[in-house]
């Protein structure tokens, strides 16, 4: 598009023109007006957003005015539409090249010269030279210039607008022509026709411009959140955490986390995690990849039994991800509430405030006669946060600091009431078979289990309960004298 750009010193130029009225250059304009044949005329320039380029003269005495093509070239790092403007931001008439082609003076024929123009990236590009015309008062000649790119299609090039036997320097567009990416041979003449008894004359081309505008480069933004002035789109977002859980560790005061770490435009390269409150990046414990490999934009992470700073109560977790341009993602949080304190040690009722068991409904006793009949053992359990799941009791075990007595090692008991998992205390019971027994005494130590997975311990300062086995009938000796 093209259109005549009116600017403050156009402003100027007019005011100074009011003073200067009558004062015409060689190609009918005024000398204050901004294409009056002296100097370069129509450079490019950047203004606010704009770059306004491959400006040529109208020579219309109303005018006397620059026409611009205008192309869009906002500050570097720029986004804009989706698109990312970078680099360098240049406002000029793109590739710059000395040349040489003029026509003899005082004679009639032709100059040729051949110049080499790099461009980056093939396509149709405008071509612009700076061409210097000297005309004598009273010329006779029709100066032509003819251009080809690599050989190819081309054609004269007509002088634009210029009056004839006029004296000027000023930049002529030249035509439009195909180029490759790197290196171009642009190939000119200048050829003069003659009339007989002609005047001296000269044509210079001195510069040549291969018209790219603004000099910003630009790329799509697609999954990158940032334009850098000097790198173009960048990542600066690390991933996102989401579906993140922590459980307890089966029968132990421990935690289980797993996560999933996305990051749109970057590899996931690591995550990490904290108990208690989220800490400074890169300062917490690794989490695992699933797959074994930081490799891919999602990652499934985890690290199980972690017991380091979990205790009973709540938990706070927080985790978050780092990509592989080392971006950190923010900490997501979740909480879980553990139980981590065991059952209590078991009583013989309910309420009794101190450690025992009871067989045959006597509390703790010691050594108690039950002869052949399979006695019953009964006790209470209670667990101040979690239900009772299970308990179990051994007998003639070592269960010191545990000991032989290892968990799910010993004898189910029953809930009364028939249920487990419904209540803080639970009364439970079990019938000793004294056929897997031998006869004599033997010492009975018991244990419960909440739902929470955690175990009672045995209370070594517990008086000791034991029962005799006695299946053996009383001998009886007569003498008879």
């Amino acid at each position: 598009m093209k259109f005549t750009k009116l600017t403050n010193l156009t402003f100027f130029l007019v005011f100074i023109s009011i003073l200067s009225i009558g004062i015409v250059s060689a190609n009918g304009c005024d000398v204050n007006d901004e294409c009056d044949g002296v100097g370069i005329e129509c450079e490019p320039e950047p203004e606010n957003d704009y770059c306004y380029y491959n400006g040529t003269c109208d020579l219309n005495p109303a005018e006397c005015s620059c026409d611009y093509e205008s192309q869009y070239c906002p500050e570097s790092g720029t986004e804009d539409n989706g698109i990312c403007y970078y680099g360098e931001r240049t406002c000029s008439m793109g590739e710059v090249v000395d040349m040489h082609v003029a026509g003899f003076n005082c004679g009639c024929g032709q100059s040729t010269d051949s110049e080499t123009v790099n461009v980056d990236v093939a396509g149709t590009y405008s071509v612009w030279g700076l061409v210097h015309r000297g005309y004598p008062e009273q010329c006779q000649t029709n100066e032509t210039f003819y251009l080809n790119v690599n050989g190819g299609p081309g054609g004269p090039v007509n002088p634009d607008d210029v009056a004839p036997c006029a004296i000027s320097e000023r930049i002529e567009y030249l035509g439009t022509f195909s180029f490759s990416a790197g290196q171009n041979t642009v190939n000119m003449i200048s050829a003069t026709q003659c009339l007989p008894q002609s005047s001296c004359n000269s044509v210079t081309l001195t510069k040549l411009y291969v018209s790219t505008g603004c000099g910003l480069s630009t790329a799509p933004m697609g999954c990158y959140d940032e334009c850098d002035s000097d790198l173009g789109p960048i990542d600066t977002e690390g991933p996102v955490t989401s579906d993140l859980n922590a459980t307890k560790v089966f029968g132990a005061c421990g935690i289980n986390i797993e996560a999933l770490e996305t990051d749109l435009c970057s590899n996931v390269d690591g995550a990490e995690y904290f108990i208690g409150s989220c800490g400074l990046k890169g300062t917490g414990y690794s989490l695992n990849a699933l797959d074994g490999d930081f490799d891919e934009f999602v990652e499934a992470v985890f690290l199980y039994n972690i017991f380091s700073g979990v205790s009973d109560g709540r938990v706070d977790v927080y985790v978050r991800g780092k990509d592989s341009q080392e971006n950190w993602g923010e900490c997501e949080q979740t909480s879980i509430d553990l139980d981590c304190d065991v059952p209590l040690y078991p009583t013989c009722e309910e309420g009794d405030g101190f450690t025992g068991i009871a067989i045959n409904n006597e509390c703790n006793p010691d050594e108690l006669l039950v002869c052949g009949i399979n006695p019953t053992l009964t006790a209470n359990i209670c667990d101040v946060e979690s239900t009772i799941q299970l308990a179990e009791y051994f007998i003639d075990e070592d269960c010191e600091n545990q000991g032989e007595c290892l968990n799910w090692k010993g004898i189910n008991m029953s809930a009364v009431d028939g249920e487990y998992y419904d209540e803080h205390c639970e009364d439970v019971e079990a019938e000793i078979n004294l056929s897997l027994l031998e006869e004599g005494t033997h010492y009975v130590q018991l244990h419960g289990k909440d739902s929470q997975e955690n175990w009672g311990k045995f209370d070594e300062s517990a008086p000791l309960v034991s029962f005799i086995k006695d299946t053996t009938p009383p001998k009886v000796e007569k003498n008879i004298t």
